[in-house]
């Protein structure tokens, strides 16, 4: 059997299924207004933990109420059945929109970051953790305002139990590194998802892609992302150094708060401004043309408006509400009993199903139902999530002092903002540059990517740029390595490689143990495509790679040689002189020279000394008796 009402609200067609529960489409029969409704799956109405974290979603919605939130109406029980209500979104998700094709300029992206910040510092501030920011949780609005959605599996400050330490939740491809650990979470995990979101809204992909959730995991841990203007030139040096660090490893070292990263990023598009760097806020690109769907996450909703409210499907199978809903009895001043207990928390399921709001007690949301409601459905008051605040001072001195420490701020602001943005000296650049370098590996190199961008672009005639370019080269060259050992791995990535990529990647198999051969085999590819004109973006990449590893590769083999011949000669001359006391060692230095080197071009010379000298003791020893 269908269901046609849940408390106050009509239910029509359903808008999609998350982890714990479906969301319907409702409308408010007193007013029409609409509403997602989400029910808890029937198959975990009974399970005691589903339950609990149910209702835990509805505690954490009740304390919030930010512009920039999905907004809680109310919740309820009937038939064993929990639901609760919430605003319904005319738009789509992030997610959605890259699906769809759309693709963000760094203008939006920093608005949207900016909303997304407001919305965090919102949450941060009231003691709950998101823990599951991604493109599919943040749903935009047809004016550009983002909704941030989905609390199913936040975390209050401090709670213990359902989100404990060492259970690991989330989305793999934004979990921060500790949270995929199992350690403790912090406010921190979401900025690095918020940066992981960036990233992608930015370059069309995300920091990391692999084939299975364990690498992923391990990708989160230990690997770094490729620069986001790798995929996104156009990007601002300020914003790409932001996101950078945003995702580092260690939350210790990543951006404070949510409040200190708006500030960034408002300064930050504020400087551009100033520069002339085209930063001026502007208007959101409109939403792309793909009819509107809905977009369903385990939370909140996002639909068309003024869809038509259709019957729940016959699929469906959800008991039908009894005509009339049983009302709480009156208490001896004539009100009903508060929807909430003293101590703020949600009610016990038992609670749940007698409790009703005064409106006496309460202001009622435009939502909400009268003040004689129809059943077992519990509205959240306009003001309700003030209960879970401080209760600040209002005090005219107060304010004029928040006025002066504000106007203090800014101009602190402004300054900040006028320092940070100017250029660092090339002497300045190439000192951080090569204190990176000294730490003898690529990941050391790696974390100066944006000083060795910053130094090309402002200082590409500076004599020490050839050494920078240079270590450019060494990270493109490491990141075309690691591309490939990941697509080698792949089968299907392998089928779809062009046969300047498979060449390539043969090529640079043979890098390690045998240089000289990779180095063959390179020259053969550039020869081979230098002069082809109608090559793709990819191969034109492969290609450059593949000039820049042959000329490392021609280095390393002249560094090698010149040790190589050395320490050959000294055992030639070493074998001279055993060749008085030890003529069978002797004569075995020599054969292992010819032995080893022997197919070796660089090492003709010794080889043919080593010959030499073979054949003159074979000569000089008298003829073996028949």
């Amino acid at each position: 059997m269908q269901i046609e009402q849940l408390g106050p609200y009509k239910i029509g067609r359903k808008l999609g299924r998350g982890g714990m529960g479906t969301v319907y489409e409702g409308v408010f029969v007193e007013t029409g207004e609409p509403a997602a409704v989400k029910i808890l799956s029937a198959a975990l109405a009974h399970d005691e933990g589903f339950r609990e974290r149910f209702k835990a979603e509805i505690e954490t919605l009740r304390k919030l109420r930010h512009p920039n939130i999905v907004r809680l109406y109310g919740f309820g029980e009937q038939d064993d059945y929990l639901f609760y209500a919430m605003e319904l979104v005319n738009g789509r998700s992030l997610e959605d929109e890259l699906a769809a094709g759309r693709r963000f300029n760094w203008r939006e992206v920093t608005d949207f970051a900016i909303q997304t910040c407001r919305a965090l510092k919102h949450a941060h501030d009231r003691g709950v953790i998101h823990r599951d920011i991604k493109p599919a949780n943040l749903l935009l609005t047809p004016e550009g305002e983002i909704k941030l959605s989905d609390f199913g599996i936040a975390k209050l400050f401090g709670s213990t139990g359902l989100t404990a330490v060492g259970g690991v939740l989330g989305t793999a491809e934004y979990m921060a590194p500790e949270q995929s650990d199992g350690r403790s979470i912090t406010p921190r995990c979401d900025l690095y998802s918020l940066g992981g979101v960036l990233y992608t809204l930015l370059a069309g992909r995300p920091p990391f892609q692999a084939a299975t959730l364990v690498e992923m995991l391990q990708l989160q841990r230990f690997a770094e992302p490729d620069p986001v203007g790798r995929y996104a030139p156009d990007v601002p040096q300020e914003l790409q150094q932001i996101i950078a660090d945003l995702l580092v490893k260690d939350p210790e070292g990543r951006i404070a708060t949510a409040m200190v990263l708006s500030r960034r990023l408002e300064a930050m598009r504020h400087g551009l401004s100033m520069r002339g760097g085209g930063g001026l806020p502007v208007a959101p690109t409109q939403l792309s043309d793909v009819p509107p769907e809905v977009s369903v996450s385990s939370g909140a909703m996002t639909a068309a408006a003024a869809q038509p409210v259709e019957p729940a499907p016959p699929g469906d199978v959800l008991p039908k509400p009894p005509a009339e809903y049983e009302l709480a009895p009156l208490n001896s001043s004539g009100d009903r009993p508060s929807a909430t207990r003293d101590d703020g928390s949600l009610p016990a399921t038992a609670d749940l199903v007698s409790a009703t709001t005064s409106d006496k007690e309460q202001k009622l949301p435009p939502h909400a139902p009268p003040a004689e409601p129809a059943g077992r459905f519990v509205a959240v008051a306009e003001d309700e999530h003030r209960r879970h605040e401080p209760d600040f001072e209002t005090s005219t001195h107060r304010v004029v002092w928040q006025t002066v420490l504000l106007a203090a701020a800014v101009l602190m602001l402004a300054a900040g903002t006028w320092y940070l943005l100017q250029p660092a000296t090339a002497d300045a650049l190439y000192g951080r540059i090569a204190r990176a370098a000294g730490g003898g590996d690529i990941n050391s190199l790696q974390k100066a990517q944006d000083d060795i961008t910053a130094f090309l672009a402002n200082y590409p005639d500076d004599p020490r740029a050839k050494v920078v370019r240079e270590y450019q080269d060494d990270i493109d060259i490491y990141w075309a390595g690691r591309r490939a050992e990941l697509r080698a791995q792949s089968t299907a990535g392998i089928e779809s490689a062009t046969p300047l990529e498979r060449a390539y990647l043969e090529a640079i198999n043979y890098a390690r143990l045998n240089p000289e051969r990779a180095a063959e085999r390179l020259t053969a590819l550039v020869d081979l495509y230098a002069t082809d004109g109608q090559l793709s973006a990819a191969d034109r990449e492969s290609l450059k790679l593949a000039r820049l590893q042959l000329e490392r590769l021609r280095s390393q083999i002249r560094e090698n040689v010149v040790a190589d011949t050395r320490l050959l000669g000294a055992r030639l001359d070493a074998a001279d002189q055993l060749e008085k006391t030890d003529v069978a060692a002797a004569r075995a230095i020599r054969e292992a020279v010819v032995k080893l080197y022997g197919d070796k071009s660089w090492a003709a010379t010794i080889v043919e000394r080593a010959q030499a000298a073979l054949a003159e003791r074979t000569a000089a020893e008298p003829p073996r008796s028949p």
